[in-house]
């Protein structure tokens, strides 16, 4: 399997999954994100695209405080008929205080509903995505409150997407998802990554952090950091990884996102630990167009 290098925490965890990772050209080619339209040369690109409102016949809107997204996996025409429903973490601590980064993601897999079909099938938007010949994610933002749509874009929401998607996958291979979606039932339970760095980051790179995994602690920990010794990581800009947990409820989830990071023997580190609340908070106001969310 041939995979992008821009996201070198994807590649790790595929090669812990038993990939076989190589750069021949004639390598078998599964793409999380593909828009051909846009190069003659099938330039491939993971996400980014954002589609004008007022070409989809939606109204500008901007967003108050709280936003959240609906996802779905757009592929040969189609989509699949779960999405994701994702609600990001602004603010490094808790309460959204400290520098404004969004520091996690807390998601859900969902049947789609009629009220949110309205949005997936508008004529507008598939003609844009037929004529892009994209294949992959496209994520609505919308207001919490208002339940306006805010920014419709190609790709997964936000930076931890990924992250949160393939653990969605759990026991499904990642390459049977992105060769045959349609065969494939995710599972709908709570999925929290949480952002783990160090001081005085995000304000200046760290002049560098170890830490060590376990090869079952790896396995919920999204790192790109190297590996110097056997199971001994050096991290050198500021931010170890990502942590990630599922579970049948929010608060289940968090309690596995957290458990890797309080392990940690690295001074100085930064995380939220009320990812299950503040998801909570935001998911209240969604929670009558999700009529299948309990």
């Amino acid at each position: 399997m041939k995979i992008f290098n821009q996201l070198p925490y994807i590649a790790r965890h595929l090669e812990l999954e038993g990939n076989t990772l190589v750069e021949r050209p004639d390598a078998e080619l599964c793409v999380l994100e593909e828009n051909t339209h846009t190069n003659a040369g099938a330039q491939r690109v993971l996400s980014g695209y954002t589609f004008p409102l007022s070409l989809l016949g939606l109204p500008l809107s901007r967003p108050t405080k709280d936003i959240f997204y609906l996802s779905s996996f757009w592929h040969e025409g189609k989509w699949h008929p779960q999405m994701l429903l994702a609600i990001p973490l602004q603010g490094l601590m808790n309460e959204n205080l400290g520098a404004a980064v969004t520091s996690g993601l807390c998601s859900r897999y969902l049947p789609r509903t009629d009220e949110v079909d309205m949005l997936f099938s508008l004529p507008s938007l598939q003609e844009e995505l037929h004529r892009l010949e994209h294949r992959g994610f496209v994520s609505f933002c919308l207001d919490a409150h208002t339940l306006r749509v805010v920014n419709i874009q190609t790709g997964p929401p936000t930076a931890f997407g990924y992250v949160n998607f393939f653990e969605g996958l759990r026991t499904i291979p990642v390459r049977t998802f992105l060769t045959d979606p349609f065969s494939v039932r995710l599972y709908e339970n709570w999925v929290i990554s949480l952002l783990v760095s160090v001081w005085p980051s995000p304000y200046k790179p760290s002049e560098g952090s170890t830490f060590d995994l376990s090869f079952s602690q790896e396995r919920r920990f999204w790192t790109d950091a190297q590996e110097r010794l056997k199971r001994s990581f050096l991290c050198t800009g500021g931010v170890l990884g990502v942590s990630a947990g599922f579970g049948y409820s929010l608060m289940k989830a968090n309690q596995m996102a957290l458990a890797t990071p309080r392990e940690l023997q690295t001074p100085m580190l930064q995380y939220r630990t009320d990812a299950h609340q503040e998801a909570a908070r935001v998911f209240d106001p969604v929670r009558a167009l999700m009529q299948n969310t309990s």
